[in-house]
């Protein structure tokens, strides 16, 4: 392996003589973003060729990867299993090679962290946890690899390299990697271990360092036996967390260009899927791990798992059929759009592969068509110009592109449309039929009813309510010229007061929270596109299943945005006012979303503290309350503080009720239903 210095430039690429120097950092020092590779064999056959052209490729994209102190950040690669190498390497142990090719037959790689004292221990642990699970283990051995090929940093974090090769023996041929998959997720439970990869399709090879190192620590990938029809390559430039072996991309079924900005609701809804994440794990691996999950657990495609991770934005789901809109609001509404950001992917599970792009188009991929192979890419020019049938072409905002690898035959390409149609295929087998799937979307329109009173009308003033809210002069002033124009008022851009740590006035617990999201390298967004792409809607009431069993007839509520209309308590001429207003901007009044769960499955909690009690008591009731009338079948919890100040009665901060509540609830449900597949 030539080094970085020696390995041939692509076409056009040549020294600059003035551009560059030993003491100037320019633009050609740059490094941004994750380089992404995916080569696919078009007749569906493993070869050598394959493998080495897409290294070449991530090679010629090094300078998007990262690097401290002259050590790549981490690059990684994912292949078939090499079967060839591998039955020469049962034959060498006096077993059939031919077991190498049987459909059942896996490979796993694992690695044992070097602060493991015990390293032979952990192995015959793992050996008995195969054993337990009725597996049968043919090989296992030590990854051939050259340390001295890796960094000073890379040499002192290296882990124990372990390959294990066997057969899933028993059950069913479709629940293999299912198997497989519950077997890996129980060895880094219960012992101080890493699987890199663990299925009966693909091995995972990974290095801190650059794809010079890969190439050089792992001797197999130089092995002209070594041969894939499938190759996916990832090369790390980390923003968010540190480097290490563990945390080197593909993972199981992707590598990830881009971030995850809405990474902690993300965790928080995975979890309330039952996923099990990774501890300390990086966002590419939480959604690995959502995405395994769904296949796993709920049974699901990789296409389906794709498009309800990222679904299309809502202004898109408007312009298709009315069938396809079902699907994808159903899917929007059953699990949302929680994996926000910038999200270039390439996944794959078995002999399928999906390609995506954001919705915002923020990190690029692109798909080109050569002699030999189709492939993906986060740059167009690292194949050469003259194996290029087609110039390459990217994929637009909120893309997708399927393939489907049919073994020494061919392979199938699929655009967006085509993966849209498919869904819909899917999903009404799944679910019987789309008019099964109607029943359980949100409604946007409520029948009319006949009023219920729903609070209790304030009787302290208007301005010292708002006082005791803290709502300050300026606050009122805002509001009201916004009301008399429609639109915001002109102002500095943003809030120049003093922070809310550091203000005499009074400030509630909103005031002390900024944004905080992981945009270190977003690109600016304009207005236009901000406006089509971000939605405000809200869905209230119990969240349609993900499984068809679940399916029952619950009340489910979208809104345009999270705001309703409170009526005043005598339903007079002002009443109907409100209800005309609440209609003309798209929305409801509190009255009218609250006649949709009518006795037992309305929870009405006064978010007060009674006389002689402390505001911790207090939160402590109303979780118990909370959980308690949800488990008898609320749906809609209604917190309330019209009943504050009154008959001496405290108040509550909304925002922490909202948090106490949610938290107990939350945590009430993963610890009475930790294997729930519904929520």
């Amino acid at each position: 392996m030539k080094t970085k210095d020696q390995l041939p430039k692509p076409d056009g690429q040549q020294e600059f003589k003035w551009l560059t120097s030993p003491h100037t950092k320019t633009w050609l020092d740059e490094r941004d973003a994750c380089a992404l590779v995916a080569s696919v064999r078009k007749n569906g056959e493993a070869t050598h060729g394959n493998l080495k052209r897409a290294l070449g490729a991530l090679s010629i994209m090094g300078h998007r990867s990262g690097e401290v102190n002259g050590e790549g950040d981490g690059c990684g690669v994912m292949t078939d299993i090499p079967r060839l190498l591998w039955a020469q390497a049962l034959e060498h142990e006096g077993k059939p090679g031919w077991v190498a090719e049987d459909r059942r037959f896996f490979v796993g790689h694992l690695m044992i962290p070097n602060t493991e004292t015990d390293i032979d221990g952990v192995k015959a642990r793992v050996l008995s946890i195969f054993k337990d699970n009725s597996i049968d283990i043919l090989l296992e051995r030590p990854v051939q690899a050259r340390p001295q090929a890796l960094g000073k940093m890379a040499r002192l974090q290296a882990p124990y390299l372990w390959q294990i090769a066997g057969l899933v023996s028993h059950g069913p041929l479709e629940n293999v990697e299912r198997i497989l998959f519950n077997l890996a997720l129980d060895l880094e439970k219960r012992l101080n271990i890493f699987v890199a990869s663990l299925s009966s399709y693909v091995v995972v090879y990974k290095v801190r360092g650059s794809i010079e190192t890969l190439y050089q620590y792992y001797p197999e990938l130089r092995n002209p036996d070594f041969t894939t029809a499938i190759t996916i390559g990832h090369a790390r430039y980390s923003t968010n967390t540190a480097t290490s072996f563990e945390r080197v991309q593909p993972f199981s079924l992707l590598g990830h260009n881009g971030e995850i900005n809405t990474i902690a609701r993300l965790r928080e809804q995975a979890q309330m899927l039952g996923v099990d994440l990774v501890d300390g794990g990086s966002d590419s691996q939480d959604l690995d791990r959502l995405l395994s999950t769904l296949i796993h657990k709920y049974h699901y495609s990789l296409t389906e798992a794709m498009e309800l991770a990222f679904p299309p934005i809502l202004s898109e789901v408007e312009k298709l059929s009315p069938e396809l809109q079902s699907v994808y609001k159903y899917y929007r509404q059953a699990f949302g759009p929680f994996s926000q950001g910038p999200a270039g992917i390439i996944s794959r599970f078995g002999d399928e592969c999906v390609f995506s792009v954001d919705a915002l188009g923020l990190r690029p991929l692109w798909f080109g068509d050569t002699e030999k192979e189709y492939f993906f890419s986060s740059e167009k020019g690292v194949y050469h110009l003259d194996t290029m049938r087609y110039d390459p072409v990217p994929l637009s905002p909120g893309e997708k592109m399927r393939l489907r690898i049919r073994r020494r035959e061919t392979v199938e390409v699929f655009d967006y449309p085509a993966i849209q149609q498919r869904m819909l295929k899917l999903t009404t087998r799944r679910f019987g039929s789309l008019e099964t799937l109607n029943k359980r979307l949100a409604l946007t329109s409520l029948p009319e009813t006949s009023p219920e009173m729903v609070a209790n009308d304030p009787v302290i003033s208007l301005d010292n309510r708002m006082a005791a809210f803290g709502w300050g002069r300026a606050d009122r002033e805002n509001v009201q010229e916004f009301a008399k124009n429609g639109m915001d008022p002109i102002s500095s851009l943003g809030f120049d007061g003093p922070l809310a740590p550091l203000s005499t006035e009074r400030q509630n617990i909103s005031d002390y929270f900024k944004e905080a999201v992981a945009v270190v390298t977003n690109p600016a967004v304009d207005r236009e596109r901000e406006v089509e792409h971000f939605s405000t809607q809200t869905v209230i009431g119990q969240r349609p299943p993900l499984t068809p069993n679940e399916l029952g007839d619950a009340a489910t509520v979208a809104l345009p945005a999270p705001i309703l209309f409170d009526e005043p308590g005598n339903f007079s001429k002002a009443g109907e006012q409100y209800k005309e207003v609440a209609s003309a901007s798209g929305t409801l009044t509190l009255d009218q979303l609250v006649s949709q769960f009518p006795g037992s499955k309305l929870a009405h909690l006064q978010t007060v503290t009674l006389a002689g009690e402390s505001t911790a008591q207090a939160l402590e009731r109303l979780a118990q309350a909370a959980v308690d009338q949800v488990q008898a079948g609320a749906q809609l919890v209604l917190l309330d503080d019209s009943n504050a100040f009154n008959d001496g009665n405290g108040w509550i901060d909304p925002i922490l009720a909202v948090g106490v509540v949610d938290h107990a609830l939350r945590n009430s449900f993963m610890s009475a239903t930790p294997d729930s597949s519904s929520f």
